[in-house]
């Protein structure tokens, strides 16, 4: 277990999580525990999409805090579902949660004050490596944005991608840009979609999702509309779902 402290503004904070749990989405799931019938028991589509937001907001784009508080207590449900002797997902779950928490935490964007989040704590030891050079890189140039296309850059830089990263048929982090294509519409609404609503359309998608990840596609191309239709006054959610044509 690798420990670092950590001290950086709230966006570069959520971009260096953004980019470790991305590379924690590659872990193989033998390394936590088995899956159970269908269903991913280990948060794996709402950690990617923990990633799609982080990445959002770590270049100063808008995320509602509701959405991000209502994906950290959703990735919360993953963690206490895991064993109690399962440690590295509770790590990794810990990552995508503290992720959320900074986010929803939205007077943070507004500030250039830095805050301390005290210990970063990592089970993987080629994961830690990859994410030490880039705390030391990020605390000497502490005010400095993510571009844009900071997230393209190659996740494994100073060596080689482990074997467990290379196995996968396809990147490991595939759905990052799936999901967050799925939730976008839902965290930047700025229509009257109550917290409520949001929550239960995000628990709603994820429950789902990990049982059929082949929901992704038909509900991306439904989803702006079932937030708009959400945000009409008096209308009901569960009827809107109950009668959207894209759940098998």
């Amino acid at each position: 277990m690798a420990s670092f402290r950590v001290n950086l503004p709230p966006r570069s904070l959520v971009g260096l999580y953004s980019r470790l749990v991305r590379r924690e989405l590659g872990l193989p799931p033998s390394r936590f525990h088995s899956l159970i019938n269908t269903g991913r028991r280990d948060g794996l589509f709402a950690r990617s999409l923990a990633v799609a937001v982080g990445q959002t907001f770590a270049v100063g784009g808008s995320v509602r805090g509701e959405f991000a508080a209502a994906l950290r207590d959703r990735l919360e449900r993953y963690q206490i579902d895991a064993p109690p002797f399962d440690s590295p997902l509770a790590d990794v779950l810990n990552h995508s949660i503290s992720l959320c928490e900074i986010v929803a935490r939205q007077e943070l964007q507004v500030t250039d004050d830095t805050i301390a989040v005290g210990t970063l704590r990592i089970s993987d030891p080629v994961v830690a490596s990859a994410t030490q050079g880039e705390i030391q890189s990020l605390e000497l140039y502490p005010r400095e944005r993510f571009a844009a296309d900071a997230f393209q850059f190659p996740l494994w830089v100073a060596a080689p991608a482990p074997r467990w990263w290379r196995e996968y048929p396809e990147p490991a982090d595939h759905w990052v840009a799936p999901m967050g294509r799925l939730g976008e519409p839902i965290w930047s609404s700025t229509e009257q979609l109550s917290v409520e609503d949001m929550t239960f359309l995000l628990n709603f998608g994820l429950d789902r999702i990990d049982s059929n990840p082949q929901l992704i596609q038909p509900w991306t191309e439904s989803v702006s509309n079932l937030v708009a239709a959400a945000s009409r006054p008096h209308a009901n959610i569960r009827k809107l779902v109950d009668c959207c044509r894209v759940d098998p």
